[in-house]
């Protein structure tokens, strides 16, 4: 890749920018390639080999590369070479080489054994310098028109891709990620719920882990729901005292208020005193 760009005044004078050459300098993702790791234990895996590539300045919209730059992440270098040529675009000419180049600087100085055993574990695209030049129009007016470049890093990873690149959990499998879901979803809380009260005191019988898994979940179903049913019996066994008591409560003071009319219509010169007991206390006349 030619590293040299050109700065456009107008539509008809190019002149040559010499501030690009303290942008071509050494980027710090280069610099990755100079990293130097600690010596491994014989129990650790083996650190697999990488190499890290960039092509600066490419005269090229950020925006068309990051569709080819997505495009091959994840996959084998012998894929996405093999898918690239399929691509009828300048991006993917520019991806193609670079990976290609990749290569070369993989095996003749990080020590890649097998060239085809390489797979793109990273690709994106920054943006690069935008140079602003002007289109005289008539009248004597100008119209700004921009240059974009962009930037294109690279890196490549020794063994095999894997299965799913954008999977952040790649590591565990299929039984293991729904173990995890279905400790989320039994470890919720809902808030002033029947359940929470009783579970501050009874605590639900957890089956053990092993058996299947379809069992495992109809007794954890089961012994919710028995739960459920205990503290909905408890609470309407509470609410039926309580309502027994105040029903008898409202009877008792019907009947006070029936006796207390009687007495009035049989003594209408008595006061009722007591509205326990009921005595009858005689009033005194003055005369």
């Amino acid at each position: 890749m030619n590293s040299t760009v050109s700065r456009s005044i107008s539509h008809t004078t190019v002149v040559e920018d010499s501030s690009f050459d303290e942008i071509n300098k050494v980027s710090r993702w280069m610099r990755y390639n100079e990293q130097v790791f600690p010596p491994q234990d014989p129990s650790e895996p083996p650190r697999p080999a990488y190499v890290c590539h960039e092509v600066k300045n490419v005269k090229y919209s950020p925006k068309k590369m990051w569709y080819m730059a997505c495009f091959v992440r994840g996959m084998s270098v012998d894929e996405a070479l093999k898918q690239l040529q399929c691509l009828k675009t300048k991006g993917s000419i520019i991806i193609k080489e670079a990976i290609e180049e990749a290569i070369e600087i993989g095996i003749n100085d990080h020590n890649v054994e097998f060239r085809s055993n390489l797979w793109v574990a990273e690709s994106f695209c920054g943006k690069g310098v935008v140079i602003k030049g002007i289109r005289r129009n008539a009248k004597g007016r100008i119209t700004v028109i921009r240059y974009r470049y962009c930037n294109y890093y690279l890196r490549l990873e020794e063994g095999l891709p894997p299965e799913d690149y954008y999977c952040k959990n790649h590591l565990k499998s299929g039984p293991k990620l729904l173990d995890q879901w279905f400790t989320s979803i039994r470890s919720r809380k809902i808030h002033n719920s029947l359940h929470e009260a009783k579970s501050k005191t009874r605590q639900p019988n957890v089956p053990p882990a092993g058996g299947d898994l379809g069992e495992r979940d109809s007794r954890i179903r089961i012994i919710r729901f028995e739960d459920l049913n205990h503290s909905i019996r408890d609470d309407c066994t509470s609410t039926s005292a309580a309502a027994t008591a105040l029903l008898h409560q409202n009877q008792q003071q019907e009947q006070r208020q029936r006796a207390r009319s009687v007495l009035l219509c049989l003594f209408p010169r008595c006061s009722v005193v007591s509205n326990s007991l009921l005595t009858i206390v005689p009033v005194t006349v003055s005369s």
